[in-house]
């Protein structure tokens, strides 16, 4: 039940099994480790794209990528649906190489989610929390926890994982019912394992209270650094980390809506320890300065 791939003089691609091209394949269900061999004939130098559509092959414990060995990079699939994958053929011998893609599938690997980014900001009479997060391919949900003290969380909300590993996409809440003063925020990622995996907590203050710029938590924990900008207006503010030779070694820029939030910035674990400077130039290009311990 396979049908042999018919040649043409454009481009040709094909399933290859032994030494049969094939446009059709009969075999048995896809195992937790299993190839796919492509073969791309007769293309040019140009622009392409991949449309590679699953139905059904979705189960807990497995992923699948597309794999690239031209450039050493592989692409997740939907194996529930489709995925658009952009590639451009070279003038390189590699880059036109007929056995250049293969799809490939395998178990989940257990490396935990990387959150690349928390805040949580007044909007109005509510509290918005955002998050971003990378390698989540085999996240199963996040739960978004609160506390009105800072130690003791409950959960108030839960969202489903893209499962995409997509560090683009990101995730959002309201909190309809903040209370005055410090409202604290951590987001809780749960994978097909029973994984779990915490983000430092961030917080927004409610209520009347005076123009601040805090850094926490100081020394570092974790890789990341916490700036809570309370009751401070909208606008631009740039973020430098600042080393004992006054070399930049990180930066960021945040659009702060006004009122009170906290971003998240992480650092390089390799980044040695020491003592750095926090700079922060406010919309009024005033600059805030605190000392921070690595």
């Amino acid at each position: 039940m396979d049908a042999i791939k018919l040649p043409n003089i454009s481009e040709n691609l094909s399933i290859k099994t032994a030494n049969s091209l094939l446009v059709v394949e009969r075999r048995h269900a896809i195992a937790q480790k299993d190839t796919i061999f492509l073969n791309l004939a007769h293309t040019t130098a140009r622009k392409y794209r991949f449309e590679i559509t699953a139905d059904q092959l979705g189960q807990q414990g497995q992923t699948g990528f597309l794999e690239d060995t031209y450039l050493r990079k592989n692409t997740p699939l939907n194996l529930s649906g489709s995925v658009i994958i952009d590639f451009n053929i070279e003038n390189i011998p590699a880059s036109f190489a007929t056995d250049r893609f293969r799809i490939v599938f395998t178990p989940l690997k257990s490396s935990p989610v990387r959150f690349i980014s928390v805040k949580a900001y007044q909007e109005n009479k509510d509290i918005t929390v955002q998050w971003k997060a990378e390698n989540e391919i085999n996240i199963s949900q996040y739960e978004i926890e609160k506390s009105i003290n800072g130690t003791q969380f409950i959960t108030f909300s839960v969202v489903e994982g893209t499962g995409q590993g997509n560090p683009s996409s990101g995730y959002q809440v309201t909190d309809a019912d903040p209370v005055r003063g410090y409202n604290y925020y951590r987001i809780k990622s749960i994978d097909l394992n029973n994984r779990i995996e915490y983000t430092n907590a961030v917080k927004v203050w409610i209520g009347k209270g005076k123009q601040e710029i805090t850094v926490f938590p100081n020394p570092v924990i974790d890789a990341e650094i916490s700036i809570q900008l309370n009751n401070m207006p909208a606008g631009k503010y740039v973020v430098n980390l600042v080393n004992n030779q006054g070399q930049k070694v990180k930066g960021k820029i945040i659009q702060h809506k006004g009122g009170s939030s906290t971003e998240m910035i992480p650092v390089d674990k390799s980044m040695p320890h020491g003592i750095y400077q926090l700079q922060v130039i406010k919309p009024d290009n005033k600059m805030v300065t605190n000392k921070l311990i690595h």
